[in-house]
Parts: C-alpha cells; structure tokens; sequence
C-alpha cells in the first residue's frame, strides 16, 4: 500500500516528460474521446432512429449520419490534425461566448445595468482571446499541452513527497 504513492509519482513523472516532448498528445487524446463520443452518439441515434418506425424524422437521420461521419473521420485522424480540429472548435466556441456576452454588456448598458461596462470589458477580452486562439490553434494546443505535463509533474512530485514521507518512520 505504501509503494502505491512511489509507483504513481515515477509514472506520472514519466508521463510529464513524454507530454513535454509530444504536447499535442493531451490535447489530441481529449479530442480523440470527443470523436469516440460522437462517432457513438450517431450510432446511437441511428439505431433509435431504426427502431422506432414511427416516431422517427429526417432529420434524424441526418444528424446521426452525420454524427457518425464526422466521428469516424476524427477517429481515424493524427494527432496533429485532431490537436488543431479540437482547438479550432474551442476557438469557435470562446468567440462566439465573447460574442453573446457582449450583446448581453450592450443591452445591460441600455437598461443602466451598474456592472455593465465590467460585463462588456470581459466579454472583449474574451473575443481576443478566441481570435488568438483561432490564429494560433498549434500553438495554442503546445501551449496546453504543456499545461497538463506541468501538472503531471507536480502530482508525480507530491506523490513522490508523501512516498518518502511515509518511509521516514
């Protein structure tokens, strides 16, 4: 029980370093979970969709086809076309977020809202961050890709820390 700490923070410190020198390889594989969901979800649908002959719609069917495509074609795809999609998709999403926020900072404002023009500052620096995010998507990936080898570093670490602190009685 006590080596559980010492085996946990050497793999998880291994794995710091493998993300260190492959950092597209965490943001991939959340994509590529993304996919298998996706690509399951439209096997999911198209399989409602055939079952229930009479409570079933076109559109239905399109959504799942499309559902299992779009799955498959990620499923297949490299790590580094998967790292960039991903990043791509969360671009889209945080710009359009600055977007709506802002529409939401300019109606406040026109209702005399008190913390308007804090709503309206955020939500520019929101669509900022989505335009970097959407110019620089590899880079934006490398850079999270980082992040999470830095956190496996300090988890492997503090691992490590209790490991040695349980043997020093």
């Amino acid at each position: 029980m006590k080596w559980f700490p010492l085996a946990g923070g050497i793999l998880s410190i291994l794995y710091a370093f493998f993300l260190f020198a492959h950092p597209l390889t965490s943001v991939a594989t959340i994509a590529w979970i993304i996919a298998l969901v996706i690509f399951v979800s439209g096997i999911s649908n198209f399989l409602e969709y055939i079952n229930h002959r009479d409570n079933r719609s076109f559109w239905q069917l399109i959504q799942s086809i499309f559902s299992i495509v779009i799955g498959f074609i990620l499923l297949i795809s490299s790590v580094f076309s998967l790292a960039i999609a991903f990043m791509t998709i969360i671009a889209y999403w945080v710009l359009f977020s600055g977007i709506l926020r802002l529409l939401t900072g300019l109606q406040l404002r026109k209702l005399r809202f008190p913390s308007s023009s804090l709503h309206i500052s955020s939500a520019i620096l929101t669509i900022i961050f989505g335009l970097v995010l959407l110019g620089t998507p590899l880079f934006s990936a490398s850079v999270i890709g980082f992040l999470v080898a830095l956190v496996f570093l300090f988890v492997g670490s503090i691992l490590l820390s209790i490991f040695f602190s349980l043997n020093v009685d």
